[in-house]
Protein backbone atom coordinates (compact mmCIF):
# COMPACT_ATOMS: atom_id res chain seq x y z
CA UNK A 1 0.00 0.00 0.00
CA UNK A 2 1.25 3.31 -0.76
CA UNK A 3 -0.42 6.37 0.43
CA UNK A 4 -1.28 9.73 -1.15
CA UNK A 5 1.41 11.44 1.14
CA UNK A 6 4.68 9.53 0.24
CA UNK A 7 3.53 9.77 -3.02
CA UNK A 8 3.25 13.61 -2.87
CA UNK A 9 6.90 13.63 -0.36
CA UNK A 10 8.51 11.98 -3.48
CA UNK A 11 7.01 14.51 -6.01
CA UNK A 12 8.54 17.31 -3.85
CA UNK A 13 12.01 16.22 -5.31
CA UNK A 14 13.42 15.96 -8.72
CA UNK A 15 14.60 11.89 -8.20
CA UNK A 16 14.24 8.96 -6.52
CA UNK A 17 16.82 6.75 -5.03
CA UNK A 18 14.60 2.83 -4.28
CA UNK A 19 16.46 -0.15 -2.42
CA UNK A 20 15.28 -2.94 -4.03
CA UNK A 21 14.77 -6.28 -2.04
CA UNK A 22 12.68 -5.58 0.75
CA UNK A 23 11.64 -2.02 -0.31
CA UNK A 24 9.94 -2.63 -3.93
CA UNK A 25 10.31 -6.76 -4.41
CA UNK A 26 8.73 -8.98 -1.32
CA UNK A 27 11.67 -11.65 -1.10
CA UNK A 28 11.73 -11.62 3.04
CA UNK A 29 10.07 -15.25 3.86
CA UNK A 30 12.24 -16.18 0.80
CA UNK A 31 15.34 -15.66 2.28
CA UNK A 32 14.41 -16.97 5.72
CA UNK A 33 13.27 -20.45 3.69
CA UNK A 34 16.38 -20.82 1.79
CA UNK A 35 18.82 -19.98 5.22
CA UNK A 36 16.86 -22.86 7.05
CA UNK A 37 16.73 -25.01 4.08
CA UNK A 38 20.63 -24.82 4.45
CA UNK A 39 20.53 -24.80 8.40
CA UNK A 40 18.68 -27.99 7.92
CA UNK A 41 21.14 -29.69 5.84
CA UNK A 42 23.96 -28.82 8.12
CA UNK A 43 21.92 -30.01 11.36
CA UNK A 44 21.41 -26.46 12.29
CA UNK A 45 18.41 -25.13 14.57
CA UNK A 46 16.32 -23.27 11.93
CA UNK A 47 15.45 -18.91 12.78
CA UNK A 48 12.25 -17.81 13.06
CA UNK A 49 11.29 -14.81 11.05
CA UNK A 50 11.50 -12.79 14.41
CA UNK A 51 14.75 -13.50 14.75
CA UNK A 52 15.31 -13.09 11.05
CA UNK A 53 14.07 -9.10 11.37
CA UNK A 54 16.04 -8.43 14.42
CA UNK A 55 19.43 -9.16 13.18
CA UNK A 56 19.49 -8.71 9.64
CA UNK A 57 21.49 -6.34 8.21
CA UNK A 58 23.82 -5.44 5.26
CA UNK A 59 26.64 -6.05 4.83
CA UNK A 60 25.02 -9.25 5.13
CA UNK A 61 28.48 -11.50 6.49
CA UNK A 62 27.83 -9.38 9.34
CA UNK A 63 24.33 -10.88 9.95
CA UNK A 64 25.97 -14.43 8.81
CA UNK A 65 27.55 -13.70 12.25
CA UNK A 66 24.82 -13.58 14.10
CA UNK A 67 24.09 -17.41 13.42
CA UNK A 68 27.02 -18.59 15.00
CA UNK A 69 28.34 -20.58 12.20
CA UNK A 70 31.92 -21.76 12.66
CA UNK A 71 30.92 -23.04 16.33
CA UNK A 72 29.09 -25.77 13.49
CA UNK A 73 32.54 -25.82 11.17
CA UNK A 74 30.35 -23.68 8.11
CA UNK A 75 32.25 -20.83 6.71
CA UNK A 76 30.67 -17.62 5.07
CA UNK A 77 31.49 -18.55 1.62
CA UNK A 78 29.78 -22.12 1.84
CA UNK A 79 26.53 -20.29 3.23
CA UNK A 80 27.08 -18.05 0.54
CA UNK A 81 27.65 -19.83 -2.14
CA UNK A 82 24.14 -22.59 -1.28
CA UNK A 83 22.35 -19.32 -0.83
CA UNK A 84 23.01 -17.90 -4.17
CA UNK A 85 22.56 -20.78 -5.83
CA UNK A 86 18.99 -21.58 -4.49
CA UNK A 87 17.95 -17.88 -4.39
CA UNK A 88 18.47 -17.97 -8.00
CA UNK A 89 16.65 -21.41 -8.38
CA UNK A 90 13.45 -19.94 -6.55
CA UNK A 91 14.06 -16.21 -7.35
CA UNK A 92 10.24 -16.38 -9.29
CA UNK A 93 8.59 -16.41 -5.97
CA UNK A 94 9.57 -12.93 -5.87
CA UNK A 95 6.38 -10.41 -5.29
CA UNK A 96 6.25 -7.10 -5.93
CA UNK A 97 4.87 -5.42 -3.01
CA UNK A 98 1.28 -3.92 -3.19
CA UNK A 99 1.30 -0.95 -5.51
CA UNK A 100 4.94 -0.82 -6.83
CA UNK A 101 4.01 -0.69 -10.50
CA UNK A 102 1.90 1.95 -11.01
CA UNK A 103 3.35 3.96 -8.15
CA UNK A 104 6.49 3.64 -10.33
CA UNK A 105 4.51 4.93 -13.37
CA UNK A 106 2.60 7.61 -12.01
CA UNK A 107 5.94 9.01 -10.65
CA UNK A 108 7.74 8.44 -13.94
CA UNK A 109 4.69 10.59 -16.08
CA UNK A 110 5.33 13.31 -13.22
CA UNK A 111 8.67 13.75 -14.36
CA UNK A 112 10.56 12.15 -11.02
CA UNK A 113 13.92 10.31 -11.96
CA UNK A 114 13.86 7.14 -10.35
CA UNK A 115 17.22 4.68 -9.90
CA UNK A 116 17.89 1.67 -8.20
CA UNK A 117 20.80 1.28 -5.59
CA UNK A 118 20.65 -2.03 -4.59
CA UNK A 119 23.77 -4.50 -2.76
CA UNK A 120 21.82 -7.30 -4.98
CA UNK A 121 23.93 -8.37 -7.93
CA UNK A 122 23.41 -6.08 -10.99
CA UNK A 123 22.27 -9.27 -13.17
CA UNK A 124 19.85 -10.31 -10.54
CA UNK A 125 18.36 -6.57 -10.88
CA UNK A 126 18.22 -6.24 -14.48
CA UNK A 127 16.35 -9.55 -14.78
CA UNK A 128 13.88 -8.77 -11.92
CA UNK A 129 13.71 -5.52 -13.83
CA UNK A 130 12.45 -7.13 -17.03
CA UNK A 131 10.27 -9.41 -15.53
CA UNK A 132 8.04 -7.45 -13.72
CA UNK A 133 7.94 -5.19 -16.83
CA UNK A 134 9.80 -2.29 -14.53
CA UNK A 135 12.86 -1.01 -16.52
CA UNK A 136 10.85 1.17 -18.65
CA UNK A 137 10.60 3.76 -15.33
CA UNK A 138 14.02 3.21 -14.11
CA UNK A 139 17.00 5.78 -15.14
CA UNK A 140 19.84 3.71 -13.96
CA UNK A 141 20.60 0.87 -11.81
CA UNK A 142 23.32 0.25 -9.55
CA UNK A 143 23.84 -3.14 -8.33
CA UNK A 144 26.92 -4.86 -6.75
CA UNK A 145 29.20 -7.09 -9.43
CA UNK A 146 29.44 -9.68 -7.02
CA UNK A 147 26.73 -11.83 -4.63
CA UNK A 148 28.32 -10.81 -1.31
CA UNK A 149 25.81 -8.30 -0.08
CA UNK A 150 27.97 -5.33 1.11
CA UNK A 151 28.27 -1.83 1.50
CA UNK A 152 26.75 0.18 -1.17
CA UNK A 153 27.80 3.74 -0.25
CA UNK A 154 31.15 3.81 -2.98
CA UNK A 155 28.30 2.85 -5.88
CA UNK A 156 26.12 5.53 -4.13
CA UNK A 157 27.96 8.43 -3.94
CA UNK A 158 29.10 8.02 -7.40
CA UNK A 159 25.24 7.68 -8.66
CA UNK A 160 24.15 11.15 -6.56
CA UNK A 161 27.21 12.62 -7.87
CA UNK A 162 25.99 11.71 -11.74
CA UNK A 163 22.84 12.55 -11.29
CA UNK A 164 22.30 15.15 -7.97
CA UNK A 165 20.06 15.10 -5.17
CA UNK A 166 16.68 13.60 -4.36
CA UNK A 167 15.04 11.19 -1.50
CA UNK A 168 16.23 7.74 -0.48
CA UNK A 169 13.75 5.01 -0.23
CA UNK A 170 14.82 1.96 1.48
CA UNK A 171 13.87 -1.27 4.41
CA UNK A 172 17.18 -1.50 6.44
CA UNK A 173 19.35 0.87 8.39
CA UNK A 174 21.77 0.65 5.80
CA UNK A 175 19.68 2.09 3.05
CA UNK A 176 18.86 5.11 5.45
CA UNK A 177 22.84 5.85 6.35
CA UNK A 178 23.68 5.85 3.12
CA UNK A 179 21.21 7.82 2.05
CA UNK A 180 22.10 10.47 4.65
CA UNK A 181 25.93 10.09 3.73
CA UNK A 182 24.62 10.52 -0.19
CA UNK A 183 23.36 13.84 1.20
CA UNK A 184 19.52 12.68 0.76
CA UNK A 185 16.24 12.78 2.80
CA UNK A 186 15.49 9.37 3.72
CA UNK A 187 12.43 7.35 4.21
CA UNK A 188 12.11 4.24 5.99
CA UNK A 189 9.37 1.59 5.31
CA UNK A 190 8.30 -0.88 7.11
CA UNK A 191 7.51 -4.61 6.10
CA UNK A 192 10.47 -5.04 4.97
CA UNK A 193 13.75 -6.81 5.73
CA UNK A 194 14.13 -5.00 9.50
CA UNK A 195 11.77 -4.55 12.01
CA UNK A 196 10.62 -1.22 13.57
CA UNK A 197 13.25 -1.77 16.65
CA UNK A 198 16.48 -1.63 14.32
CA UNK A 199 15.03 1.86 12.98
CA UNK A 200 13.62 3.51 16.27
CA UNK A 201 15.60 7.03 17.07
CA UNK A 202 17.97 6.23 13.84
CA UNK A 203 19.08 10.39 13.37
CA UNK A 204 19.90 9.82 10.06
CA UNK A 205 15.74 8.74 9.00
CA UNK A 206 13.88 11.60 8.35
CA UNK A 207 10.09 9.81 7.46
CA UNK A 208 8.49 6.66 8.33
CA UNK A 209 6.22 4.59 6.04
CA UNK A 210 4.10 1.76 7.49
CA UNK A 211 3.25 0.44 4.73
CA UNK A 212 0.65 -1.88 6.64
CA UNK A 213 -1.86 1.01 7.28
CA UNK A 214 -0.33 3.66 4.42
CA UNK A 215 0.89 6.48 7.65
CA UNK A 216 3.75 8.61 7.28
CA UNK A 217 5.58 10.15 9.50
CA UNK A 218 8.23 12.72 9.87
CA UNK A 219 10.75 12.07 12.66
Amino acid sequence: MYSKDLISLIKEHERIYWDWNGTLVDDVDLCIDITNSFLSSKEVKNISKDFYLKNFTIPVKNYYETLDLEQHGITYEEITESFVTNYENQRERQILYEGVKPLLKELSLSGIEQFILSAAHTKELLYQLDKHDLGQYIKEVSGADDYTAGCKLERGQALRSKHGPGIMVGDTVHDIEIGKEMGLKTVWVSEGHQCWSKINGLKAVDYIFDRKTGSLAKT
